[in-house]
């Protein structure tokens, strides 16, 4: 079935004004992880790597997404087996270096060397060093979905928080599926292995679609609608399984952060955010010596971190048995930072700190 793009020329820029800002927190938030993973079904070591995805995704809901890229000689099918290659993951594979799967790159940053690819490992370890740094931009994402004409509307929203390295960035939104039933050499299932975070397509194009203005106080709205096809090279697209995996791009490669939405109806919520452990702004803000901070019970037993705008820890504080905490901030220099809150397993957003002196 020829498939059907339409990128509707909806682009809306407020400097300033963010009155139709609905989607995106305008808070200054530390990155998102994107793990874009090279697989194949005839890939005798990627049930092993597909298991660590999994993991890492499970101990980091909402920060870190994934994207399963079916890649190489590996992932060519013989025979009547399903073909589950795209158009798209090729150029990714190319642009990431030394060849091999399993391999996966993270928010396609060079680590070390000159290659972005890496074993799965070291996936976990990168992960949370790229959740630790700040973002330049933040990054929200609305979908719909007319089961009748098959028609899947996306709306994707960036804010920038600061100043972008770079004067070009791009939107890039990208279609997954689960719960595809193929066969996976090793994968201990024959013929029934279960595929999940499939690329499916790339709404935006191979390498996105260009924002030309990056600087702090952007809000960047854009819309696209597509009409989903009712397979890709003759394996059903089931709507139900499928995300929208929206990311922010530097040229075509590093990405600054990432979020994720089911297609059928769905939308981040910027008003109460996921893990949540505020309940209220920090005070006084600008601050001098010292903040208060309302957190919930949740909180209790936890820490406030604080970081600079390089995205480092500067300062680490106990939360005791009170809603209400101390900040202490006599060590600090002058200068904007930002602070969130963990407890246990959960993370707060990060909210914006201003010392003077």
């Amino acid at each position: 079935m020829k498939q059907l793009l339409t990128l509707i020329a909806v682009f809306s820029l407020f400097c300033g004004g963010l009155s139709a800002q609905n989607l995106v927190s305008t808070e200054p938030m530390l990155k998102n992880a994107l793990l874009e993973e090279f697989t194949g079904i005839y890939c005798t070591n990627c049930p092993v790597a597909h298991r660590e995805a999994k993991s890492i995704l499970e101990d980091n809901p909402g920060r870190v997404f994934l994207i399963a890229l079916h890649v190489t000689s590996f992932a060519a099918p013989n025979g009547g087996d399903p073909d589950f290659r795209t158009p798209f993951g090729t150029e990714i594979y190319n642009q990431s270096g030394s060849p091999g799967i399993p391999r996966a790159t993270v928010n396609r940053h060079v680590f070390a060397g000159g290659a972005t690819q890496l074993n799965a490992s070291m996936w976990r370890d990168k992960c949370a060093v790229i959740i630790q740094q700040m973002s330049p931009v933040n990054i929200g994402a609305a979908s719909s979905y007319n089961a009748t004409t098959r028609t899947l509307t996306i709306t994707v929203e960036l804010y920038y928080t600061a100043d972008a390295p770079a004067s070009s960035n791009f939107i890039n939104v990208a279609l997954t599926q689960d719960s595809i039933y193929g066969p996976q050499s090793n994968g201990g299932a024959g013929s029934n292995y279960l595929h999940m975070h499939m690329l499916r397509h790339l709404v935006t194009g191979q390498w996105g679609d260009e924002v030309t203005t990056t600087t702090q106080g952007t809000l960047v709205t854009r819309t696209y609608t597509y009409q989903l096809p009712e397979d890709y090279n003759n394996i059903p697209t089931v709507a139900d399984n499928m995300k929208v995996v929206a990311f922010v791009t530097e040229g075509h490669q590093e990405v600054y952060t990432a979020t994720q939405v089911d297609i059928v109806s769905s939308m981040t919520a910027i008003n109460s955010p996921v893990n949540s452990l505020f309940s209220g702004q920090n005070y006084p803000n600008p601050a001098n010596d010292y903040t208060y901070i309302n957190v919930n019970e949740a909180a209790k037993g936890g820490r406030v971190e604080i970081y600079n705008t390089n995205g480092q820890i500067v300062a680490s504080q106990p939360i005791g048995t009170s809603v209400l905490v101390r900040l202490e901030l006599s060590n600090l220099n002058e200068g904007m930072y930002v602070y969130r809150v963990v407890s246990g397993n959960t993370t707060s957003e990060a909210r914006k700190l201003t010392v003077i002196r």
